[in-house]
């Protein structure tokens, strides 16, 4: 075996970085893309699911319990306790009852 020159040592020969883009390098900037794809995707269904909420706060203000899924933005709302509370004081206002014991929210 005989020591390489420095010239020798220098050189690069062949080689996978040589030959064009290898399949690892593909996968890579395939796994970037897919992450900025699925970025532009959550903010685009964040951004609806806000809008929805927006639009309809009266419907889901009277509703009791109201769930929503979109993307992996999810919206859950369980007023069953204040909406029984506001038939009943509506109730006894309009029958003039006077005592009224609200139910203890726990």
């Amino acid at each position: 075996m005989r020591e390489l020159s420095s010239k020798e040592k220098h050189k690069i020969i062949g080689g996978a970085a040589t030959q064009g883009i290898t399949a690892a390098a593909l996968k890579e900037v395939g796994s970037i893309i897919k992450s900025g794809f699925t970025f532009i995707e959550n903010a685009i269904t964040n951004i609806a699911g806000i809008v929805y909420l927006f639009k309809n706060e009266d419907f889901i203000r009277k509703s009791d319990k109201f769930e929503m899924h979109l993307g992996s933005f999810s919206f859950k709302v369980d007023n069953s306790q204040t909406n029984k509370l506001d038939k009943e004081i509506a109730y006894a206002t309009s029958n003039h009852v006077v005592n009224i014991e609200p139910p203890v929210l726990s």
